[in-house]
């Protein structure tokens, strides 16, 4: 092998160490993504879990898994997992060999829901803030702040992922665990 050979070479392997180097961190960095969203599976359940009640997808609507694995861009393994938590949470009813409906919204019941989700959060948000550290404190101080903008501003959907940030927060904060 001549040098402009050898010089070619090593240009050849520079160029594929570069390339993998490059999907090594594209790899890495959408890992890091998917640990900060949590699983797919966690994923798909929130985005569903907001289409509904968003009303995005109405109540009495028959699901397909492949055409929300495509709306959502997850596989359809994430979706059925999902889905499968969803119909326990009560927001969708599995009809074997049928299909996924959306359920059909009972006011009565989540009335009754809300009064004891109420109670229940009152008294996890005062056990968290007895305590919370200082960072988790200033943390809740500031979800509380963006809940009122969003509230001021009209944004259901700001406020309600906001909302849903706090439970997490109570039950996940070394204070707030309740083992």
């Amino acid at each position: 092998m001549d040098v402009p050979q050898a010089c070619s070479l090593a240009a050849s392997l520079a160029d594929v160490r570069t390339d993998l180097k490059s999907k090594t961190s594209i790899k890495r960095r959408s890992r890091a993504v998917e640990a900060e969203d949590g699983t797919l599976t966690d994923r798909a359940y929130r985005e569903l879990e907001e289409m509904i009640v968003t009303l995005q997808l109405l109540p009495g609507t028959v699901l397909s898994e492949q055409a929300l694995a495509v709306r959502l861009k997850i596989g359809r393994t994430p979706i059925r997992e999902a889905l499968q938590r969803l119909a326990r949470d009560g927001l969708v009813v599995i009809m074997p060999r049928r299909g996924i409906m959306v359920s059909e919204i009972n006011l009565r019941l989540q009335l009754r829901l809300l009064e004891v989700r109420r109670e229940l959060e009152r008294l996890m948000a005062s056990l968290a803030a007895e305590r919370a550290t200082a960072d988790e404190r200033r943390e809740f101080a500031e979800v509380a702040e963006a809940m009122l903008v969003a509230a001021a501003k009209s944004d259901d959907i700001a406020f309600m992922r906001l909302d849903q940030r706090f439970p997490r927060r109570e039950t996940n904060s070394p204070g707030g665990r309740w083992d």
